[in-house]
């Protein structure tokens, strides 16, 4: 199983295992689970940890975190902090290999719990006379709607008459951070 890793790489022992799955929320990537591992640690020696996936498809996913060979004398704290796509969105834990052997980590599930829905209604329904603009991590009304007007003038080539059906920001805090100021535009019949 562990022959993904690179020749070099040094197989670490994190101290703390945080693993966040939540929904991706932009209209072109509705629904589909991402998993964010964050792992910390100390180790000897190390440079450019990082986290590696080594079974996505097992029923408890399979995960190292490795690092580089490095001239420095010391021990020395590190972080290492990777997102995976495409992740089955009913996990529950994952697994991290390390050369002590396999430790199991809980899934938290991110807005899990709350009643207000991380993906509007509006983007998850927009019609073939719509388009959605959005200002990506900034709350930001006017970026959205230049970008939905944009996107109009390309979708419908010379005269556009349109109104702003719906707009809104969405927020989802840490430890991952998802922010964005949106606008649903309608293109009135001529």
């Amino acid at each position: 199983m562990l022959n993904k890793l690179i020749k070099g790489d040094i197989l670490l022992s994190p101290s703390k295992v945080t693993a966040t799955e939540f929904q991706l929320v932009l209209a072109h990537q509705v629904n589909k689970p991402t998993l964010t591992i964050k792992a910390e640690g100390y180790a000897e020696g190390i440079t450019a940890p990082t986290i590696k996936a080594i079974d996505l498809t097992a029923e408890v996913p399979l995960f190292v975190v490795t690092a580089q060979d490095s001239p420095a004398i010391g021990f020395f704290p590190y972080t290492a902090q990777q997102t995976f796509d495409g992740i089955r969105g009913d996990l529950t834990e994952i697994s991290i290999q390390t050369p002590e052997g396999i430790t199991t980590y809980p899934v938290i599930h991110l807005l899990s719990g709350q009643n207000a829905p991380v993906h509007p209604k509006a983007l998850s329904e927009i019609s073939e006379k719509q388009i959605a603009g959005y200002a990506y991590n900034q709350s930001n009304f006017n970026v959205a709607f230049n970008n939905a007007v944009s996107q109009l003038y390309k979708k419908f080539p010379g005269h556009i008459s349109a109104k702003v059906v719906e707009s809104g920001f969405v927020a989802a805090g840490s430890p991952v951070g998802i922010a964005y100021t949106y606008v649903v535009m309608e293109q009135e019949s001529n």
